[in-house]
C-alpha cells in the first residue's frame, strides 16, 4: 500500500539507525541515476543530523520510494533536495505533484535549484509553473551550474 507523510527530518530519522538511513537515501538515489549522486552518503548523514528540514516521503510497504527534503523561511518554501527510486516513469512526477498538493499551498512562494544539466527534473518544474529567476555558476562540485527556480503561490 502506498502513502505520503510530512514530517520533520528530525522525527523520521527517530524510526531509523542514522547511517541506515543515509545509506537508504543515497542508494535510493544512485539507482535512480545509474551513477554516483552528487549527495554523497556522508551528506545525507549530516543532513540527517544537522538539518531543520522536514521531508515529504512516499512509502510503499515501509520502502522509501521517493523523498522530498523542504524548509520554510517565513512564508517562503524553499525545497533542498529531492528523489524518486525509479526515474522515467513518471513517478517524480507524481512525487512532485503530491507533494506540492499537500505541502506547497502553505507558502507564498517555493524556491529551488536544478542543475543545468537536468532535464527531466527541468520539465516537471515548468510543468508546475516554476520560472528560471537566476543562475548560479559552478553549484555542483563537478563545476556544473544551477538554475534558481520559483513558484510564486500569492496569486
Amino acid at each position: 500500500m502506498s502513502t505520503y507523510l510530512d514530517i520533520s527530518l528530525k522525527e523520521f530519522s527517530k524510526n531509523f539507525e542514522n547511517t541506515e538511513l543515509a545509506k537508504v537515501f543515497y542508494d535510493l538515489e544512485k539507482y535512480s541515476l545509474k551513477r554516483n549522486p552528487y549527495w554523497t552518503e556522508e551528506n545525507y548523514l549530516s543532513h540527517i543530523l544537522s538539518s531543520e528540514d522536514r521531508i515529504f516521503v512516499f512509502l510503499e510497504d515501509k520502502n522509501i520510494l521517493g523523498f522530498v527534503f523542504y524548509r520554510f523561511i517565513d512564508s517562503e518554501m524553499e525545497v533542498t533536495h529531492w528523489s524518486v527510486r525509479e526515474k522515467g516513469f513518471g513517478k517524480g512526477n507524481l512525487l512532485f505533484k503530491e507533494f506540492l498538493n499537500q505541502c506547497g499551498k502553505k507558502a507564498s512562494k517555493i524556491i529551488l535549484e536544478c542543475g543545468e544539466w537536468n532535464k527531466a527534473a527541468d520539465s516537471i518544474y515548468k510543468k508546475f509553473a516554476f520560472t528560471k529567476t537566476g543562475f548560479r555558476p559552478s553549484y555542483y562540485k563537478t563545476g556544473e551550474g544551477a538554475w534558481v527556480m520559483e513558484r510564486d503561490l500569492k496569486s
